[in-house]
C-alpha cells in the first residue's frame, strides 16, 4: 500500500482557503456542493519523491472551508491549506503515486482541525477505498462527489553520507583525524536523503579498500559512529583510510565517503609498550628529554623503548586543543589512553585540565594509572577541573608567594605499604600550589620549606599519584626511585 508523509508545516495552523466570496445560502435551497481542481492536470516529468502538489476549491453557494486529501484513497487527511510538499516513500527505484483532493464547505457543522487523524468515509461498495460518490462520516453533502485526482511519476535519488553533523566543511573539520594516531580511531557522520531519511536502511563501512574487491560491513541505519581497532583491519605503522557509503530500501548507493580528505594523510602507530608521556608541555627546557631520560634507565632499562609520547600541544592556538588530540575525546582519546597501562602527564604552568577532566576518569575506572606531575596558574579554581581525577577536597586559590629555595626536598609521609623516597630540589625555579586531601586520598610528599605544604597525594587505590611541583625541576636520582616507585610497584608495570 502506499504511504505517504506531510513534512511538519503541513499540519501548522494556516488561513482559511477563500473559495467563492458569495455568502452562504439561506433558506430551505439545497447545498450546492463544492468542486476541486489540483494546479496540473498532468506530470510530464519524473519527480523526485518530495512533490509539491497545490489545489483550490469552488462553492458556488458558500465557501470552501478547507480539503481532504489521500495517497491511497484508503486514508483521508483534512487540511486548511492549498498546497504542500509530501514526502513519498519508495519501495523500489521508482513509483507512481496518486493524489486525490476534495474540497469541504462551510454547509457542514464539523470542527475539522488540520490534523494527523484520519477521516471515515461511509465505503458503499466495501471495496476498502474511496470511489466517487461515497459520503464523508460527518461532512455529508459538504464535499465535492468527484476527488481531483493527479499522478505522479517518481525516481529515486540516492543517498548522501558525510563525516560531522552536517555537510559543512567547518562540520568535517570537527571531526577529522589528527594526522597520527595509535591502533584506535572514531569517525561521526550523518547521512542524508532528498527521499527522506528514513529511506537510509544500512550504512556499509570499509579500512583501506573501497573497490571492487572491498570488504563492507554493514551497520544500522541509526549508527553515526563507529570505533575501529586494529583487530578490525587498521594496519599499524602505516598510512590507513576509512570509507563509508549508505544504502537506501531502493538499493540506491551513495557516493563513497572517505576519511581523512583529500590532501591529507592518516599514520596509524602501534603502542610500544605500557606507559605513554602525555606532553603538556610548550617549553624548551629539557623537560621531554628528562622524562626519557628516566624511562630509559629505570628498573634496569626495562622500559627503554617501551613508551610512546603524545604531544598534546602541538598546533594548540586559542585554547583549542593540541593537532594531535582526537576531536571526538569520547571515546577516542579516551580509547587511545586505555591502549596503555600507565599514563604520565606532565604539564607547564599552564596545563590542558579541561582534557585531562573529559578523558582522565574514564580512563582511570577503566583500569588505567595516572601519574601527573605540573605547576598550575597562579590563581585557580580551589573547586576546578583537578577535582574530577585527582582525590583532593580542593586546592589552594594562588600559589604561595615565594618560589622553593634550593635545599629544600620533598619529605616522604608515612604510607600503609610503605614510604616513597625522598626527593631533593633541582634547578629551575618552582612555585606550588598547597593541596587539600580528600577524605580517602592519602598525602605522599611534604614539602620541607614555607610551612610544609602537601604538594603529592595518592588515591586510596593506587591508580592515581598527583605532584603539584614539576619532577622535572628535582634531582636524580630521588625522581627516578619517586617514579619506580610510582610504575613498578604501585602500579604493577
Amino acid at each position: 500500500m502506499l504511504r505517504s508523509s506531510l513534512l511538519p508545516s503541513l499540519i501548522a495552523a494556516a488561513a482559511l482557503v477563500a473559495g467563492c466570496t458569495d455568502t452562504a445560502v439561506t433558506g430551505s435551497s439545497a447545498n450546492l456542493r463544492p468542486t476541486t481542481t489540483i494546479a496540473f492536470d498532468t506530470i510530464n516529468a519524473e519527480l523526485t519523491s518530495r512533490v509539491r502538489a497545490a489545489w483550490f476549491g469552488d462553492d458556488p453557494d458558500g465557501f470552501v472551508r478547507g480539503f481532504l486529501y489521500s495517497w491511497d484513497r484508503r486514508s483521508w487527511y483534512f487540511t486548511r491549506r492549498n498546497d504542500s510538499v509530501f514526502a513519498l516513500t519508495l519501495s523500489g527505484a521508482s513509483g507512481t503515486f496518486e493524489l486525490s483532493v476534495v474540497a469541504v464547505d462551510n454547509s457542514a457543522d464539523h470542527p475539522l482541525p488540520d490534523t494527523a487523524i484520519t477521516v471515515p468515509f461511509a465505503d458503499a461498495n466495501a471495496n476498502g477505498v474511496h470511489d466517487a460518490g461515497e459520503e464523508f462520516t460527518g461532512l455529508e453533502g459538504a464535499t465535492d462527489p468527484t476527488p481531483a485526482r493527479l499522478s505522479y511519476g517518481v525516481v529515486n535519488s540516492a543517498p548522501q553520507v558525510f563525516f560531522g553533523d552536517d555537510s559543512t566543511a567547518i562540520a568535517r573539520r570537527a571531526v577529522e583525524l589528527p594526522d597520527t594516531t595509535f591502533t584506535v580511531a572514531t569517525v561521526r557522520w550523518r547521512g542524508f536523503d532528498i527521499d527522506g531519511d528514513a529511506t537510509i536502511v544500512r550504512y556499509e563501512w570499509s579500512l583501506n579498500d573501497s573497490g571492487a574487491a572491498a570488504t563492507w560491513r554493514a551497520l544500522p541505519a541509526s549508527t553515526r559512529a563507529i570505533t575501529v581497532r586494529e583487530s578490525d583491519g587498521l594496519v599499524p605503522d602505516a598510512d590507513n583510510h576509512f570509507y563509508l557509503r549508505a544504502i537506501d530500501a531502493a538499493g540506491a548507493i551513495s557516493a563513497v565517503a572517505a576519511m581523512p580528505g583529500e590532501g591529507r594523510h592518516w599514520h596509524v602507530r602501534r603502542p610500544r609498550g605500557p606507559i605513554l608521556l602525555v606532553r603538556d608541555y610548550t617549553l624548551g627546557d629539557g623537560a621531554a628529554a628528562f622524562y626519557a631520560g628516566v624511562l630509559d634507565t629505570l628498573d634496569g632499562g626495562r622500559f627503554r623503548g617501551r613508551y610512546d609520547e603524545l604531544d598534546i600541544r602541538r598546533g594548540a592556538s586559542g585554547g583549542s586543543y593540541g593537532s594531535l588530540v582526537p576531536r571526538i575525546v569520547d571515546p577516542m582519546f579516551i580509547e587511545t589512553l586505555k591502549l596503555f597501562g600507565a599514563v604520565i602527564w606532565y604539564g607547564d604552568n599552564n596545563p590542558t585540565l579541561t582534557l585531562a577532566q573529559r578523558a582522565l576518569p574514564a580512563y582511570i575506572r577503566g583500569g588505567g594509572h595516572v601519574l601527573m606531575t605540573t605547576a598550575l596558574p597562579a590563581t585557580v579554581d580551589p573547586q576546578g577541573a583537578l577535582l574530577d581525577f585527582v582525590p583532593l577536597d580542593s586546592v589552594a586559590t594562588s600559589e604561595l608567594p615565594s618560589s622553593v629555595p634550593s635545599g629544600a626536598r620533598l619529605v616522604p609521609q608515612s604510607l600503609p605499604d610503605g614510604d616513597y623516597p625522598t626527593i631533593d630540589k633541582g634547578s629551575g625555579s618552582i612555585f606550588v600550589h598547597p593541596l587539600y586531601p580528600g577524605v580517602t586520598a592519602q598525602e605522599v610528599y611534604r614539602l620541607s620549606v614555607l610551612g610544609e605544604p602537601i604538594v603529592a597525594v595518592r588515591s586510596e587505590s593506587r591508580s592515581v599519584l598527583f605532584f603539584s611541583v614539576q619532577l622535572h625541576k628535582l634531582a636524580l636520582p630521588g625522581v627516578g626511585a619517586a617514579l619506580h616507585r610510582a610504575l613498578v610497584v604501585d602500579f604493577a608495570l
